[in-house]
């Protein structure tokens, strides 16, 4: 990631690059889902929704390069209480890296806010925009890849094989990937805070429902129920 690209006024704020030195260690373990790279994703689309909507800048990219320093398990039993250890890791190196202390709170706020297992709707705009550019990343191709990969670490089938559209049985996302794909992931496009995020959601989501009919083509059962419902709405 270019450092040097970052305007004057995001530096007066703070160092970025100084900070991005000090949070970089934090993403080195073996989660591709919540990576250094998740970083630069999320980076990348919330600069560019943040552009469009005028959002302080300074304060979004803070919050994005500090949003998963503590990165637990989706079954972790403390969950809902990550992105709150996030906030309280990112003042220390805030600090270090020069950020004035009035912005730190609400830069705490946005790595707060954006978790979506909090289920807490953001109070300013730069939450908002992280809120959307992670939800982002969990779509599409990129998401699709970060959703089996998770799947994978938490012992999940990639789907049930005999109903694996759920016809005939409730959707189970701790049991299925492709059940978390219908429960969580098709719900996110009309989730978005900004009209930019709703707009290449709505894109993205439709990468997953070609990758389902592509699916439902080569995974069907061998003997499978004339009387059963239709698989989930994909909406």
């Amino acid at each position: 990631m270019a450092h040097d690209v970052f305007p004057r006024s995001a530096r007066a704020e703070g160092d970025f690059a100084h900070l991005c030195r000090l949070a970089r260690p934090h993403y080195t373990h073996d989660d591709p889902a919540h990576d250094w790279p998740h970083i630069e994703r999320v980076l990348a689309w919330s600069e560019r929704i943040g552009r469009a909507e005028g959002a302080r800048l300074g304060v979004l990219r803070a919050a994005v390069v500090l949003h998963d320093l503590v990165n637990l398990p989706k079954d972790h039993p403390q969950r809902l209480q990550a992105s709150q250890m996030c906030a309280d890791a990112a003042e220390p190196l805030l600090r270090q890296a020069g950020y004035d202390p009035a912005l730190i709170p609400a830069i705490q706020a946005a790595i707060v806010e954006h978790s979506y297992s909090l289920g807490r709707s953001p109070s300013s705009l730069e939450a908002a925009i992280l809120q959307d550019a992670d939800r982002l990343d969990a779509l599409g191709a990129v998401g699709l890849m970060r959703a089996v990969s998770t799947g994978a670490r938490m012992a999940r089938r990639f789907y049930d094989p005999a109903d694996p559209f759920a016809r005939a049985r409730p959707l189970d996302q701790r049991r299925q990937t492709v059940d978390h794909v219908y429960t969580k992931l098709l719900r996110l496009p009309e989730q978005m805070n900004t009209a930019t995020a709703r707009a290449e959601a709505h894109a993205r989501a439709a990468f997953l429902r070609a990758f389902l009919d592509q699916l439902a083509g080569e995974v069907a059962p061998a003997h499978p129920d004339p009387e059963a419902p239709d698989r989930p709405t994909k909406n």
